[in-house]
């Protein structure tokens, strides 16, 4: 809640309090205060806070720095892992968070990331070769992309055999993306706004997803619609990759054996009930 002045916060907690006890809820005391926009406030891993006229939001420090601990403690613990081993485990964990900040005020945040992800894994690499310098070090792990040299890198071998190069995410090649407001009282049940949903949930998707990524590609032939349930993907729901061929069973990870459903759809469809509408189940027949 905002107000122009703190007794009008103070007068209407009270009322907020009834409304919730009568549903059976109550406020958390200690995580409810009353604060100055200009002082800020942290809610679910990010920092409200007005600057001069602007109001932003950004990446909450804390989280910043305990997700850098977590990366670091792995690294810690993993000094013999393969550098192709270290980008398998921490490009999802990469990815997901710049995903999750990536509609936020986010870029000076990812840089200074990206600089400390630099920094870790140079003492991660100099643990491994204690004879050599930082300049043998950063030739040897780190390559080039579109100007930034500083990117992790490591030798690997693809389906067919062949050697490939594979790199670590860098949090400053994602790209920013602000919230659209839905417009007016728009609605996702309204038939007659089908078209209106399709193309925001598209275009949802497409902030996503890179545009040349596999996942853009499947999500664009599903038609931005989960495949089991039929509504919209990027509805707010979590996403998950469903095998069409089970991978025990030999399926790989090629475009025609994957989909992409909406978590809850995927769950049903392993558990013998398939989803055939949002909220709707039946018995699933394999």
């Amino acid at each position: 809640m905002t107000a122009k002045a703190r007794e009008d916060i103070e007068a209407i907690i009270p009322e907020v309090a009834n409304w919730l006890k009568e549903r059976g809820l109550r406020l958390n005391q200690e995580k409810t205060r009353i604060c100055h926009l200009t002082e800020g406030f942290n809610f679910l891993g990010f920092n409200i806070r007005q600057y001069k006229s602007k109001c932003l939001i950004k990446p909450q420090r804390e989280k910043v720095q305990a997700k850098l601990k977590e990366i670091k403690q792995w690294l810690d613990t993993h000094q013999n892992a393969e550098p192709e081993a270290v980008i398998q485990v921490l490009n999802p964990i990469l990815r997901g968070w710049a995903n999750y900040y990536q509609h936020a005020v986010s870029k000076r945040v990812f840089a200074y990331f990206d600089h400390r992800m630099v920094q870790m894994l140079i003492k991660w690499a100099q643990r491994r070769h204690p004879t050599k310098g930082v300049k043998w070090v950063v030739t040897r792990y780190f390559g080039r992309i579109k100007g930034d040299r500083w990117v992790f890198k490591a030798r690997t071998q693809n389906r067919q055999g062949k050697p490939v190069d594979v790199y670590l995410y860098r949090l400053a090649t994602a790209k920013i993306t602000r919230h659209v407001k839905v417009k007016g009282t728009a609605s996702p049940d309204n038939p007659a706004l089908a078209k209106y949903w399709a193309e925001r949930n598209a275009r949802d998707g497409k902030s996503y997803y890179a545009s040349s990524s596999k996942l853009h590609l499947i999500a664009e032939r599903q038609g931005w619609r989960c495949p089991v349930c039929n509504c919209l993907l990027f509805n707010g729901e979590s996403i998950h990759i469903h095998h069409l061929q089970k991978v025990v069973d030999g399926g790989g990870e090629e475009d025609e054996n994957l989909q992409i459903l909406h978590a809850e759809c995927h769950r049903h469809l392993h558990g013998g009930r398939v989803q055939t509408k949002c909220g709707g189940l039946e018995p699933y027949d394999e």
